[in-house]
């Protein structure tokens, strides 16, 4: 591993840390706002303070003739390693300007009391991890993870004492770290290589027990859902049961069914146009065998296959999609009918300066386009929304949970999302992608939630996501 050395410099007789003192008047009384860090000895129920006031001219201002006096602080609770802020003091002269104060006694809640027995300065030296170097951040990652999340440097003995991982002193009595609360015989096992290779092993072992972990619980929840369908299904065939002669009756009515797969195939093939309301081609439907094209007027095309011959029921399956052969010998595609035979309008030639006038005035931008059969085709980047939900950081990683909703009225597969986990500047640290939908499909109306992560990084600050792709044949 990789270390800087560092010069710590420690009160070793300090019970608090971090003291502050803000003079002001309040309803024309001098007053003092007292902050401190409690060290970890115990919870603080009471302290009192040594005090010099100063005036102005840094004079010191004598109270009862002496040239300090106390300041105690009752009916407190200060948790261990917290810090309490603006506590009240009434001071005893309005001369007082500036205040100098240190710990005299400390009341625990145990009922213990301790003096402060005045400053003892330790300098002690320790090695710091150098947490953004690459080499070392497997290292502390499973240091981290495995032992304490605050490791920052190599443990240390000292005459009095001891310096915690975490940065805390400790007297040489106390068996467990005060502010971590890590044994001091496991945070010395830090300094020996062999534990931490051992540490380091165990890691990746966790690490790969996680990711199994995170898998079964996606594929519990895609049984949960399997099990929620089957129940919904249930509900819901029960009222079919109901109501569904009426219901059934008015299929078979319509239904146009093949004495087998290939006779279905044959009787098919062929064109199949769709004509908008205004009888112009926009779409076709090309059927030869297996293979199906969908074709554009712009003269977009796509090739894709049927996956099934449903000769039975008069339907083709095609990835998520379903084709319905109608009782006039056509068919039936994403609430479309498509008219046996038929032909795609070409497109208009026009020039934009001769039509300006007429059909692109300010009340209706796509006048024009609808008089010469235009229509507008769903584009899964505008209808595939995305939703952060939360981001955090656990131990080893920074997390970004969100959800995709399909707004529109087709099914989209194997949709595939980007987070990118920025700083407060907005520039990018690091990036991730996951499928937020695979091959079941997200239906119009369904959400589908995902999880982006990235090694932790303290400068992470927020996460971007964008849609990457989509399929929606």
């Amino acid at each position: 591993m990789v270390v800087k050395l560092i010069k710590k410099t420690i009160d070793v007789n300090a019970h608090i840390v971090n003291l502050t003192a803000d003079v002001l008047q309040k309803d024309g009384k001098p007053i003092a706002l007292v902050s401190f860090e409690n060290l970890g000895y115990g919870v603080i129920t009471a302290i009192k303070f040594v005090a010099t006031g100063y005036n102005a001219f840094s004079d010191t201002i004598r109270i009862d003739g002496q040239d300090s006096f106390f300041l105690v602080a009752q009916d407190l609770r200060v948790e261990k390693n917290t810090v309490i802020k603006d506590v009240v003091f009434d001071l005893p002269s309005s001369e007082i300007k500036r205040l100098v104060m240190q710990e005299a006694q400390i009341c625990f809640e145990d009922g213990s009391i301790v003096s402060y027995n005045g400053e003892e300065i330790e300098i002690i030296e320790t090695e710091e991890f150098e947490e953004d170097l690459d080499s070392d951040k497997e290292t502390i990652r499973a240091l981290r993870d495995m032992v304490s999340s605050k490791i920052m440097y190599i443990p240390q003995k000292t005459k009095t004492g001891w310096l915690c991982a975490c940065g805390r002193y400790n007297d040489e009595g106390q068996m467990y770290c005060s502010k971590c609360d890590i044994s001091k015989e496991e945070v010395f096992n830090i300094a020996d290589p062999k534990f931490v290779e051992l540490v380091k092993q165990q890691f990746e072992q966790r690490e790969a027990n996680r990711a199994e972990q995170a898998r079964l619980e996606v594929e519990t929840r895609k049984e949960e859902k399997k099990r929620e369908i089957i129940r919904n299904s249930v509900a819901i065939l029960a009222l079919v049961a109901v109501i569904g002669f009426a219901i059934l009756v008015s299929i078979l009515s319509n239904r146009i069914s093949f004495k087998s797969e290939a006779v279905m195939k044959d009787e098919l093939k062929g064109t199949y146009t769709y004509y908008n309301s205004l009888g112009a081609g926009t779409e076709q439907i090309i059927l030869d065998g297996d293979e199906i094209v969908h074709k554009l007027r712009s003269g977009q095309e796509t090739l894709t296959t049927v996956d099934k011959w449903e000769y039975r029921t008069g339907k083709l399956r095609v990835v998520n999609s379903i084709i319905t052969v109608t009782k006039d010998n056509g068919l039936e595609y994403d609430g479309k009918l498509f008219e046996k035979g038929g032909s795609l309008t070409p497109l208009p030639d026009y020039d934009p300066d001769d039509y300006e006038e007429d059909y692109f005035d300010e009340e209706d931008d796509y006048e024009y386009e609808d008089d010469y059969g235009y229509e507008s085709y769903e584009n899964g980047y505008d209808v595939l929304e995305v939703t952060i939900d939360e981001v955090y950081s656990n131990s080893s990683y920074v997390i970004c949970t969100g959800s995709v909703k399909n707004t529109g009225s087709k099914t989209y597969t194997f949709v595939t999302v980007k987070g990118a986990f920025k700083d407060t500047n907005g520039n990018v640290i690091d990036t991730d992608w996951t499928y937020a939908v695979g091959p079941e499909g997200l239906e119009p109306g369904e959400s589908s939630n995902f999880r982006l992560s990235v090694d932790r990084n303290n400068s992470i600050d927020s996460c971007s996501v964008s849609l990457l792709e989509y399929k929606d044949w």
